[in-house]
């Protein structure tokens, strides 16, 4: 019965952040049995991740994703995603529809994935600006931005932005500096959570970012001992000097923030609990 409860009628939220070795995936479990999974990747077990996280979903009770969100096509975001379409009725995937027109070669791994959302009935849901899906309880603002300069398919993640109870989690993919830039032109206010973007790497997370954003908390999803020296040692001096209490899939495992009415927000993680805090404005 509770199991039924949390499912359907709870109010409570949680963000995941799985640790995913060097990739990524993140749980948005929201207000009434909404869900979305915001990529599915990893380049450190790109054979096995998606089904991991599928057992994962199936010890929450999540059967059904209102929505994949995919930030970039990258195999370290979107290796297990094959294997999440074997598992898991998916009502949509979201992406950047600038992937299909603003590269000089399209993505071939992006038309595979579309080719599978259609043969499972989801729907296919390019992002050409902006889509905001609203609820009582939460927005969630899915943004699609051009660079005027370095249009690559890493700067043109679709970045996500979920707001519930005056708690603003930003989810950046692999944005760089230039559409960092672009960026703060549409996301106005400070954010409770970041998700630093492309693994803690030097070409994001920059000072004026950063300084706008005022992020409370940052994780990094990075893989222990990679190849790309990730994340790199200026780009935590960055939080540091910000005073931004960052956690790192490394070290800390998964990154959990489940989210209460009222704005309360607990934090845990592998190691154990990491704090409590109220979300203000």
């Amino acid at each position: 019965m509770f199991r039924i409860y949390e499912r359907y009628f709870s109010r409570e939220a949680e963000i995941l952040f799985f640790d995913t070795g060097q990739g990524e995936s993140i749980l948005l479990k929201l207000p009434r049995g909404k869900a979305f999974l915001v990529d599915l990747g990893s380049s450190s077990y790109p054979w096995r991740v998606g089904e991991e996280i599928v057992r994962e979903l199936g010890r929450k009770g999540i059967l059904t994703l209102d929505g994949l969100v995919i930030s970039h096509p990258d195999g370290d975001h979107v290796g297990g995603v094959f294997s999440l379409f074997r598992h898991i009725s998916i009502k949509s995937l979201f992406y950047s529809g600038a992937l299909e027109t603003k590269l000089r070669s399209p993505s071939k791994l992006l038309e595979q994935l579309k080719a599978e959302a259609l043969s499972r009935k989801t729907t296919l849901s390019p992002i050409s600006e902006m889509q905001v899906i609203k609820d009582p309880d939460y927005q969630l603002t899915h943004t699609s931005v051009v660079p005027q300069k370095k249009v690559t398919a890493n700067n043109l993640s679709l970045v996500s932005l979920l707001e519930i109870y005056g708690c603003r989690f930003l989810l950046t993919g692999d944005i760089e500096k230039e559409t960092e830039q672009e960026l703060l032109k549409k996301v106005l206010n400070p954010v409770h959570v970041l998700k630093v973007a492309h693994h803690g790497s030097i070409t994001s997370s920059h000072r004026e970012f950063l300084e706008k954003l005022r992020p409370l908390h940052a994780v990094i999803s990075v893989g222990e001992k990679n190849r790309y020296g990730h994340p790199r040692k200026e780009v935590l001096q960055r939080l540091r000097f910000f005073k931004v209490i960052t956690f790192r899939t490394d070290f800390h495992g998964f990154v959990s923030y489940r989210v209460f009415p009222g704005g309360k927000v607990r934090c845990g993680n592998a190691l154990g609990s990491c704090g409590e805090f109220r979300c203000e404005g």
